[in-house]
């Protein structure tokens, strides 16, 4: 849309044509004028206090000054009223030098400000004003679309009004619980979402970012701060807004306008950034919206296809960060990524960081949205199948090698995809495909990541756990005796049981960090809220390294040897294992079916584990036969 055009603007002068204003004083008159006037009236207010002391200087004072008045020297060419302009408040030159033309302009920007000045200028009788204006504005362009649908001068000022009339709707804002009712009530909220199909894109991306404003949860924020009753909902105003906008087909309409936006022009690619904005609000307010979203629409096809180009912009970005917040909750929309091949889509656009890092913060956050919806996808057996057949192991395990910014993400994604009974064919390939020399690589910290930009990617407890993880996951997966299993083994043994001092390190050190916590906890703490606290500690990762130490302990004599003669050094023994297995195993909840014929859960391996562990009874034998009949 041309602005200049659509408000008959003229177009600016260039060069000598330029308007220019009349000339005036120079500025050193003006700085001679300001000195000696300062001068001046500080004279007089020090005569006037020495003639206020003395009781009868004050007459004496004024004739003083009468007579410097009359002898002043005023220099040609100046305003007659140059000297009659008064100080402000703080003392500071304000009156003179202004021509009258320069002193109307200055009045207009005054009286523009104290009209915006405070909190609360938009009243309940201004709005309803205001939307009786607005939906006379809407009537009229509509009429003069239909009378005159091949002749645009004929209503292109009526559709300038209409881009004002929507821009002063973000004024709502103010006082969503008072204005957001009126706006439903008056009809306006439904003649808004009717308006996103509009014959003039630029009207409907008026329209997204009037939405935008008005559904931005920080409008309940800054309301709930108010007065508000305890009784009384701040979030109302919105809410009724929301169910009006839904009732209305706001989603269908918002979809279905992105494919007439073209992101080669500016002002669409804002409105798509726009819309995407929308849809983020909404999902904010109501998660549950995300499955409607994405069975009633098209919008799924739409992020997996914006997110795959190789050069990065900020709608990339938003798109990926709905795509990871509509899988982040909901089985259906993961296994709807799964039908449109959206597990191959990440998978490409990952790859495309495998010997490269992002080029800044933006993309480095792009990249941990794609990788946070493929983990969310994982959670679904059937995810974890199209991974393996679309060869995202090896993927991962290449982009591992490299030691850039994605490592520690690669890593994350193994440990989603590896988990559960479902991962027991990634288990396998991740051997296969030389994946334990990579595992116990980062677990040793043999390989530090490359320096970039961004920083380099430390291993940190957060990664630990993911490391953790993977092997709990082998542990649990793959089979008795076959040769994954005893290359698992092997490496846990050689070079003098290295890895296994390692995760005796890393064992202490998470025990260290949730006692340090437990000491500061509170007595009448809640029970749950405090087992959360202590997991985010450091217990999540003490219960993984206890699982991994008793599975080496049943497998291999050798190895449980060393573990007890290490956690002897310490004063520690596998009554201490025991103990954090038996809280793990307590906090697991009810035994889930695994989804293979006669594979044990993980509360019953956990179990098989602690009848290991703990020692036997003394005189066990004797005991036991002399409870026979």
């Amino acid at each position: 849309m041309d602005v200049s055009k659509m408000f008959k603007l003229p177009q600016l002068p260039a060069g000598k044509n330029k308007r220019r204003l009349d000339a005036g004083p120079t500025a050193d008159q003006l700085e001679q004028m300001k000195r000696a006037r300062t001068e001046q009236e500080d004279d007089e207010r020090q005569r006037a206090a020495v003639a206020q002391d003395k009781g009868k200087g004050k007459a004496r004072a004024v004739t003083v000054a009468d007579e410097e008045e009359e002898g002043r020297y005023e220099p040609p060419g100046v305003p007659d009223d140059f000297f009659g302009g008064d100080e402000d408040e703080d003392g500071r030159f304000f009156g003179g030098g202004l021509t009258s033309k320069q002193k109307d302009i200055l009045d207009i920007f005054d009286k523009a400000g104290e009209g915006n000045e405070g909190p609360g200028a938009l009243t309940l009788p201004a709005v309803r004003k205001q939307l009786k204006e607005f939906d006379r504005t809407v009537q009229k362009n509509q009429e003069l679309r239909v009378k005159y649908p091949d002749n645009p001068s004929k209503f292109i000022d009526s559709e300038a009004d209409l881009d004002a009339a929507l821009n002063d709707l973000k004024n709502l804002t103010q006082d969503p619980n008072t204005f957001y009712p009126e706006l439903v009530k008056s009809g306006m909220a439904v003649q808004l979402v009717g308006l996103l199909s509009h014959e003039n894109t630029d009207i409907a991306i008026d329209v997204v970012e009037v939405l935008e404003e008005l559904t931005d949860e920080d409008v309940v924020d800054s309301e709930a701060e108010g007065e508000e009753g305890e009784d009384e909902d701040p979030a109302r105003g919105l809410n009724r807004l929301v169910d009006t906008l839904l009732e209305n087909a706001v989603l269908d309409l918002l979809v279905a306008n992105l494919s007439r936006l073209d992101e080669e022009q500016e002002t669409d690619r804002q409105g798509i950034f726009h819309t995407l904005g929308v849809f983020e609000n909404l999902l904010s307010l109501r998660p549950q919206l995300g499955e409607t979203l994405v069975c009633s629409t098209t919008i799924l096809s739409y992020l997996l296809e914006r997110i795959k180009p190789k050069t990065y912009d900020s709608n990339k970005q938003y798109a990926s960060e709905i795509l990871a917040i509509l899988l982040q909750n909901s089985r259906a929309n993961r296994l709807a990524v799964g039908e449109k091949e959206g597990v191959d889509t990440f998978l490409r656009v990952l790859s495309q960081f495998r010997r490269r890092d992002p080029a800044d913060v933006d993309e480095l956050e792009f990249l941990e949205n794609v990788f946070n919806a493929l983990c969310s996808a994982l959670a679904e057996p059937e995810i974890k199948k199209l991974f393996l057949e679309a060869e995202g192991v090896e993927l991962m395990n290449l982009v591992i090698r490299e030691k850039l910014v994605a490592r520690t993400r690669a890593i994350k994604v193994l440990d989603h995809a590896l988990s559960g009974p479902a991962g027991s064919a990634n288990s396998e390939r991740f051997v296969e495909a030389q994946g334990l020399k990579l595992l116990f690589s980062a677990f040793m910290h043999r390989a530090p990541a490359k320096k970039s930009g961004l920083g380099a990617t430390s291993t940190s407890s957060e990664d630990e756990e993911h490391l953790l993880g993977i092997f709990v996951s082998l542990f649990s997966n793959l089979g008795s005796d076959t040769p994954e299993r005893l290359r698992l083994l092997t490496k846990f043994v050689e070079r003098e049981y290295e890895k296994v001092d390692r995760l005796l390190e890393v064992r202490e050190n998470a025990e260290g960090r949730v006692q340090a916590l437990e000491r500061s906890l509170d007595e009448d703490e809640d029970e749950d809220e405090a087992y959360l606290r202590r997991l985010e500690a450091g217990l999540f990762t003490l219960q993984m390294a206890d699982y991994v130490i008793a599975w080496l302990a049943m497998e291999d004599d050798g190895i449980r040897d060393h573990i007890e003669l290490l956690l002897k050094r310490k004063g520690k023994s596998f009554a201490d294992v025991v103990k954090v297995l038996e809280e793990y195993a307590d906090n697991m909840g009810e035994v889930q079916p695994t989804g293979r014929d006669e594979a044990p859960s993980q509360k019953e391996i956990i179990g098989h584990l602690i009848e290991y562990l703990q020692p036997p009874p003394a005189n066990g034998d004797d005991a036991q036969s002399e409870a026979q009949p």
